[in-house]
C-alpha cells in the first residue's frame, strides 16, 4: 500500500494545483520539478514529442494556425480573457508589423477590456504613419516562460519590430525555483542580524539568471535582423504603501519591543518632520527587511521638497518585497542592472525616468499608475508615446518627440476611464491602501461613469448585507454588467474585512457627483456591523481589522500585529439602560522575556488588563457606557510586544523549508479562540423589527 504523502507535500501539492488553475504555468513548472525530482524526462520521450509537436498546427498563445491565418483556438477558451479578444489575425501582414509582447501591465489592466495600451500605440502610429500594424500579444498574469515561448516564436508571425513591455512577475517563479541548498541557507539566516542582506543576495541571484535568459532570447531576435525594444516597467512610489503593515515583523528576534516602541511614538508626535526621520532611521536600522522604514524616510523627504532622495527611499521600499513570500508585482533593481548591462543589440525604454517628468510631485504617484504597477490612462499614453517615438525612429526613419506624440494619443471614452478607476478603488481597498488613494479613484469614477455609479450603490448593499453575497439580489444584479462581472469576484463576504473605507469612499463620491446616497447607506450599515441580536461573534471576518486575506491561525485568529481591532456599531434600538459585556479567550504565542499583560481597550480607553501566559485564558469585560458611541467602536486588544523569537536550524529539506518560511515570515503575537460580545437589557425587551429572507437578499 502506498504511503500517505507528508503534510508539507501535500500542501505543495495544493499550491500545484492553486497555480495550474490561475494558469501560472511557468511557476507551477518549477514547483513541480521540485516536487518530482525523480522523475526524469528520457531523450526518446523528449525526440517524440518534438516530432508530434513538428506535426500539430503553429500554437501562438491561445491561437492556432488554420491556412493563413492564426484563430483563437476553442481548447485554450479558459485563457480566452487574458489575452487580447480578437477572434483572428493573419500570419503575415503587408503592413509593418510591430509585435507588442508582454504581461498585465502592457495589458493595461483594468482597462484592458478596452483601453489597451496596443490600442494607444497604434493609434499615435496612425497619426504619423499609415504602413504599421501593432499586434497584440499582451497576457494577464505572463511568466517569463511564456514570454521567452512568444519570443522565440515571433519569426512566424514575420514581424518588422518586437517591443517586450514585461518584467514584474518573476518574483514567484524565482521563489518556486530555489534549489534546496538555498532554501536552508535563507534559513539558516533568519537567526542573524544580517538575515535581509542573505536572504536578498539568493533571491537576487535567481532573478538575475532570469534576466540574464530574457536578455539572450531578445538578442537572438534582434540578431536575426528584427529590432527589439523593451520597456522598463515603472512602480507607484508615491502612493503604493506597502502590504505589510506597519506593525507587522519580518522574521523578528529580538526587536518587536524596541520597533512597537518606535510606532507608538511615531504617532504622538504628529509626524513632525526631524522626529518622523530619526524614527524612520532606526526602523530601517532595526528592520532593514520591512518596507514602512523606508516609506516614512521617503515621506520625509517629500516634505522637504526633495524628490529625488525621496525616490531612492521609496526605491528601497520596494526592494524588500524581493524577501516577502507575498508581494505585489514589481521590477527589482537587480533585473534592471542586468537587462541595462548584457542587452546590447536591444533599444531599452526608461519608463521610470520619463515618468518622473511627468509626475505631479516628482515622484510617480496615483495621477500614472491605478494600483502597484498598473498605468492609469495617462500612464498608458505617456508609455506609448515613448514606445511610438523609438518605433517610428526604428522601421520609418522619422524623428519626433514624445510631448507631440502624446498629444495624439488616443484618450478613453468617459465611461472607460470610469469604470477603470472604480476598479482601481476596490483594488487598493482590499490591498489595504489609504483612504486618501481610494477616495481620488472613486471620485473619477463616479464623475465619469453613469454604470460606476450604478454599481457603487450595489457595491455598498452587496458589501453590508448580512448573507453572504451569492444570495443577494445585488449580486445578481450586479453580475449582469458586462463591464464589471469578471471583477465582482474579488470581493468574498467570508474572507474579506468590511469594506468600510471603500464604503464611505464611495458615499462621499456619489455626494459629490450629486447623488446622495446617506439613507440608503445607513440601511446598509444597519444590517451589517449592528448587534441585531444579544449576543454576536466578532470573530465573523467583517468586525476585525486585518488584511484582505487574513491569517488564521488552526483555530481562530492570528494576531500578527501588537494590536488587534474589532469594530461594532451601536444601532438605534440600542436604549441607555442596555449593558454590553465582552467575552475573550486568548493566549500569548510565547512567553515574554518580562512580565507581561493582555490589554483591552475601547474606543481607545483601557477597560482591562490581564497577565499575559500561553495558556488559555477567559476574560469577562463589561463595557463601560459611557465609552459606547453612538457610531463606531473599537475594541482593541494590545498583545505583549517584549518577545524574542528563534527559528528552526535542523531543517534538511527543500520542501520543509520553504514551507516553514512561508508558515513563519510574519511574526504571531498570539492568538484568539473567540471574542462575543453580549447584550443585556434591564427594560422588557421591545420586539424589534425582523428582516425577512426576501428582505435580508435584498
Amino acid at each position: 500500500m502506498a504511503e500517505r504523502p507528508q503534510n508539507a507535500n501535500k500542501e505543495q501539492a495544493g499550491r500545484l494545483a492553486d497555480l495550474l488553475y490561475r494558469e501560472q504555468y511557468g511557476e507551477a513548472t518549477s514547483l513541480y520539478r521540485q516536487l518530482f525530482p525523480e522523475v526524469p524526462q528520457p531523450e526518446e520521450e523528449i525526440e517524440a514529442r518534438d516530432e508530434d509537436t513538428a506535426e500539430s498546427p503553429f500554437q501562438l498563445g491561445v491561437w492556432q494556425q488554420q491556412g493563413d491565418q492564426m484563430v483563437r483556438n476553442p481548447d485554450w477558451n479558459r485563457q480566452f480573457h487574458m489575452w487580447h479578444d480578437m477572434e483572428s489575425f493573419p500570419l503575415t501582414s503587408n503592413k509593418k508589423r510591430i509585435l507588442f509582447i508582454g504581461e498585465s501591465v502592457a495589458s493595461g489592466f483594468l482597462f484592458d477590456r478596452h483601453y489597451r495600451p496596443a490600442y494607444v500605440l497604434q493609434g499615435i502610429l496612425d497619426a504619423e504613419a499609415k504602413d504599421l500594424e501593432v499586434l497584440d500579444l499582451a497576457r494577464l498574469g505572463l511568466g517569463l516562460d511564456e514570454l521567452i515561448e512568444l519570443l522565440e516564436k515571433s519569426p512566424r508571425l514575420s514581424p518588422d519590430a518586437v517591443v517586450v513591455f514585461a518584467g514584474n512577475n518573476w518574483l514567484p517563479q524565482a521563489h518556486a525555483s530555489l534549489s534546496e541548498t538555498e532554501l536552508l541557507e535563507i534559513v539558516h539566516a533568519l537567526n542573524e542580524p544580517d538575515k535581509y542582506h542573505r536572504i536578498k543576495k539568493v533571491v537576487e541571484g535567481r532573478l538575475t539568471d532570469m534576466a540574464s535568459a530574457l536578455v539572450s532570447q531578445m538578442e537572438k531576435v534582434s540578431k536575426a535582423g528584427v529590432p527589439v525594444t523593451y520597456i522598463l516597467p515603472g512602480y507607484n512610489l508615491k502612493d503604493w504603501e506597502g502590504e505589510i503593515k506597519r506593525d507587522n515583523l519580518l522574521w523578528p528576534t529580538t526587536e518587536t519591543e524596541e520597533w512597537n516602541k518606535l510606532i507608538r511614538k511615531l504617532k504622538s508626535i504628529d509626524d513632525e518632520p526631524v522626529q518622523a526621520s530619526e524614527i524612520a532611521r532606526q526602523l530601517i536600522e532595526i528592520q532593514p527587511i520591512h518596507p514602512f522604514g523606508y516609506e516614512l524616510a521617503g515621506q520625509c523627504a517629500m516634505r522637504e521638497g526633495n524628490a529625488a532622495r525621496a525616490i531612492e527611499w521609496f526605491d528601497q521600499a520596494r526592494e524588500t518585497g524581493m524577501c516577502r513570500f507575498t508581494s505585489s508585482a514589481r521590477i527589482f533593481n537587480c533585473i534592471e542592472k542586468t537587462i541595462r548591462q548584457d542587452a546590447e543589440a536591444v533599444q531599452i525604454i526608461s519608463l521610470p525616468d520619463i515618468l518622473v517628468r511627468w509626475s505631479e510631485s516628482g515622484v510617480p504617484g496615483k495621477e500614472l499608475f491605478v494600483d502597484y504597477c498598473h498605468l492609469s490612462p495617462k500612464g498608458i499614453r505617456i508609455a506609448m508615446s515613448a514606445v511610438a517615438r523609438q518605433v517610428l525612429h526604428t522601421i520609418a526613419g522619422k524623428e519626433t518627440d514624445v510631448d507631440t506624440l502624446y498629444a495624439s494619443s488616443p484618450l478613453p471614452t468617459a465611461e472607460e476611464e470610469g469604470t477603470g478607476h472604480l476598479l482601481a478603488a476596490i483594488l487598493n481597498a482590499h490591498f489595504d491602501q489609504s483612504h486618501e488613494v481610494i477616495s481620488y479613484h472613486c471620485q473619477i469614477a463616479a464623475e465619469l461613469s453613469a454604470s460606476a455609479r450604478e454599481f457603487m450603490k450595489g457595491y455598498i448593499n452587496m458589501t453590508f448585507c448580512p448573507v453572504p453575497k451569492y444570495l443577494t439580489s445585488w449580486f445578481k444584479r450586479l453580475n449582469q454588467i458586462e463591464t464589471f462581472k469578471p471583477y465582482i469576484y474579488w470581493h468574498d463576504y467570508h474572507e474579506s474585512i468590511k469594506d468600510i473605507d471603500l464604503l464611505y469612499a464611495m458615499r462621499d463620491a456619489l455626494d459629490k457627483a450629486g447623488e446622495h446616497y446617506h439613507g440608503e447607506v445607513l440601511v446598509a450599515e444597519a444590517k451589517g456591523l449592528e448587534i441585531l441580536e444579544d449576543e454576536y461573534d466578532l470573530m465573523d471576518s467583517q468586525y476585525f481589522d486585518s488584511s484582505f486575506s487574513p491569517f488564521e491561525a488552526d483555530n481562530g485568529y492570528a494576531a500578527i500585529s501588537g494590536e488587534s481591532v474589532f469594530y461594532f456599531l451601536q444601532d438605534v434600538f440600542t436604549e441607555a439602560s442596555d449593558r454590553f459585556t465582552l467575552k475573550v479567550c486568548l493566549r500569548a504565542e510565547k512567553e515574554a522575556e518580562t512580565a507581561s499583560v493582555f490589554i483591552i481597550k475601547l474606543n481607545g480607553k483601557e477597560i482591562a488588563s490581564h497577565p499575559a501566559t500561553t495558556t488559555w485564558t477567559t476574560l469577562k469585560v463589561p463595557l463601560d457606557p459611557g465609552l459606547i458611541e453612538s457610531n463606531y467602536n473599537a475594541i482593541s486588544i494590545e498583545w505583549p510586544t517584549n518577545l524574542h523569537f528563534t527559528y528552526r536550524t535542523d531543517l534538511s529539506d527543500g520542501l520543509e523549508a520553504q514551507n516553514y518560511l512561508s508558515e513563519s515570515f510574519i511574526a504571531r503575537f498570539g492568538t484568539i479562540d473567540s471574542i462575543r460580545l453580549y447584550r443585556r437589557r434591564d427594560y422588557p425587551c421591545q420586539t424589534k423589527p425582523q428582516l425577512s429572507k426576501e428582505e435580508l437578499q435584498s
